[in-house]
């Protein structure tokens, strides 16, 4: 299972709203969930500036998950 995740990284693609975040990955690979499931941890970070929570609460508000801006 290394060898096959070292000759193809995996990279996740983030829906365009989510993108913001900027995400950053550092180290990522397979772990065992269970009784023998198999996941993929990711390590890295997020850019959760002022500007980045806004836009994302601005997205959830045109979602209806927040309320709209009073």
């Amino acid at each position: 299972m290394d060898a096959l995740l070292k000759d193809r990284p995996l990279c996740p693609d983030l829906p365009e709203e989510l993108r913001v975040l900027d995400p950053q990955f550092s180290t990522g690979g397979p772990v065992e969930i269970g009784n023998g499931g198999l996941g993929f941890g990711l390590e890295g970070s997020v850019d959760l500036s002022t500007g980045t929570m806004i836009a994302i609460l601005t997205l959830l508000q045109e979602r209806g998950v927040l309320p709209p801006r009073p």
